[in-house]
């Protein structure tokens, strides 16, 4: 449609389309760098027309929640964009005490172990499926192994894609809450210096 612009040499906006897409919420949390969980929307774009890039401002209840930068978009990719945390749902994840064969912690002098809990709880007024993402440590190195030791409950399927990457889908009811753990076994050369393992 026709649009007057004021030629004062100043920068006006002018809306050019409107359209509607359906999204699939996803709640995710890494509580290895975040004790959050956060809101993703992944859009699949149905417009005619390529989505040029740009910024978008985004909006959760009404509320302006932030921007975010776009990428061209043809009809029919997906976009995934970050809505902020989201404050009900509680993540705690804690290193736990736990002596190793050598009765002197969980360090030994070619291995460590490592016995993580998270504990997720979810505040809402009604059931949320919530997404927990870690990541098992890998080396470079042949010499330097790690193993898993324990995971409950069972992850889903590894992506080859993914190595490494572990997932859990918790479907919580409401003030529900459940505890995963996550140990693995670090063994390399007595005398080495390894770091990142946590």
């Amino acid at each position: 449609r026709a649009t007057d612009v004021p030629s004062d040499g100043t920068g006006h906006r002018a809306a050019i389309a409107e359209t509607s897409h359906e999204a699939s919420i996803l709640l995710v949390a890494v509580p290895r760098l975040n004790q959050s969980c956060f809101i993703e929307a992944s859009i699949k774009y149905g417009g005619e027309q390529p989505l040029l890039s740009g910024q978008a401002n985004l909006f959760r209840d009404e509320e302006f929640s932030g921007v975010a930068p776009l990428k061209s978009t043809a009809p029919g990719e997906k976009i995934v964009l970050g809505f902020g945390q989201d404050d009900l749902v509680k993540i705690d994840r804690k290193l736990l005490d736990q002596k190793g064969a050598d009765a002197s912690g969980f360090t030994t002098k070619d291995s460590r172990r490592y016995r993580w809990v998270t504990t997720v709880k979810n505040s809402h007024t009604g059931p949320r499926t919530i997404e927990v993402r870690e990541q098992l440590p890998r080396s470079k190195r042949k010499e330097i192994t790690v193993e898993t030791a324990e995971l409950s409950p069972t992850p889903a399927p590894e992506d080859p894609n993914k190595p490494g990457l572990l997932l859990w889908k918790l479907d919580l009811a409401s003030q529900a809450e459940q505890k995963i753990v996550f140990s693995y076994r670090v063994k390399y050369p007595e005398g080495s210096n390894i770091t990142g393992l946590e």
